[in-house]
């Protein structure tokens, strides 16, 4: 007769009798489950555990770190630039937006070391010909330039919108390992 051992206090109990709680310590013994021994033709991934889904964990663990690591690198990019750039003001020229849920397309012009310059740059909102705008650009080579923006989050709203994604999704999968780590450990072992 096979019985069940309990994970708390490692007593062996009687499926037929125990009603699925340890008689000694009155746990909950979890779903009843082979454990395959190393000689057993039963493989982890049958069982949906082991090297499959420890690598589908470090991949959703992987891809919000990433998220995080690629906001960070746009905040310090454009933290550089700015502390680097020389500012001047602008004229929009053109603009457009190919399509309706696409950023506007703004082609700006400004003056910087007495050459007129134009750049294309993208934005959220529409701009029309005429209005005047703040530009950013590198005094050693004009023509890398970008829109000031006025706020806070207009400047690092992409940044934003990765780092804290990252931070929630990962939360949020950190949340769900730590729930399947916790009904694996409640779960009893059968013996043999």
């Amino acid at each position: 007769m096979s019985k069940i051992r309990c994970v708390h206090c490692g007593s062996e109990n009687d499926p037929n009798e125990c009603a699925g709680y340890c008689d000694e310590c009155g746990k909950k013994l979890g779903t009843v489950h082979y454990r395959p021994s190393l000689s057993s033709p039963v493989s982890s991934a049958k069982t949906g555990k082991g090297r499959g889904r420890n690598i589908l964990w470090l991949f959703f663990i992987i891809l919000p770190l990433v998220g995080i690591a690629v906001g960070i690198w746009m905040t310090t990019n454009h933290v550089s630039f700015a502390a680097q750039a020389s500012r001047a003001d602008g004229v929009v020229v053109h603009s457009f937006q190919p399509t309706r849920r696409s950023l506007h397309q703004v082609t700006v012009r400004f003056v910087a070391n007495n050459r007129s310059i134009e750049f294309t740059d993208h934005v959220y909102t529409s701009h029309s010909p005429g209005d005047r705008l703040a530009v950013l650009y590198r005094p050693e080579n004009p023509e890398q330039a970008r829109i000031k923006y006025d706020g806070l989050w207009e400047e690092y709203k992409l940044s934003f919108m990765s780092i804290g994604g990252g931070i929630l999704f990962l939360l949020v999968i950190l949340n769900y390992w730590r729930k399947d780590v916790s009904q694996e450990s409640e779960e009893g072992e059968m013996l043999p």
